[in-house]
């Protein structure tokens, strides 16, 4: 499967300075569950208390993930389900959440370039439109 360009946009109020937060899941991409290969956020002082990650390739039709804050004083899991996302191959996706939120939402936008050959609307919810002619 040709990889999907994954961002993340994370709210998280429950750092305190010097903490780091971290994506950290079920694909190699985000860890494989372990923190140390967590794709790491950042934020700024204008724009917290969301965290930003760089655009990751991800292969994998789905994803399941937790927020995790690393700091002086340990590792902190939120403590909620696994988020899960369904990926779109060759799209651009940027995914929404909030730590200690089981909700995760998603944006599919197409490539810069406007091609996506496999991208099928009605496996993601969305519907071609006819025209009135038929």
């Amino acid at each position: 499967m040709p990889p999907t360009s994954v961002t993340f946009q994370v709210t998280c109020k429950d750092t305190n300075v010097g903490d780091e937060v971290f994506v950290v899941g079920s694909v190699p991409e985000l860890g494989s569950w372990e923190v140390k290969g967590g794709l790491p956020v950042k934020t700024s002082a204008d724009r917290f208390p969301v965290w930003s990650s760089q655009e990751t390739k991800i292969s994998a039709e789905k994803i399941l993930f937790k927020i995790v804050i690393v700091g002086p004083g340990g590792v902190r899991w939120e403590g909620t389900d696994n988020k899960t996302v369904q990926l779109s191959e060759g799209m651009l996706v940027t995914v929404k959440c909030a730590y200690n939120s089981s909700k995760a939402e998603w944006i599919t936008k197409l490539p810069p370039d406007g091609l996506c050959p496999n991208f099928k609307p009605e496996q993601h919810g969305m519907l071609r439109s006819k025209n009135a002619l038929g």
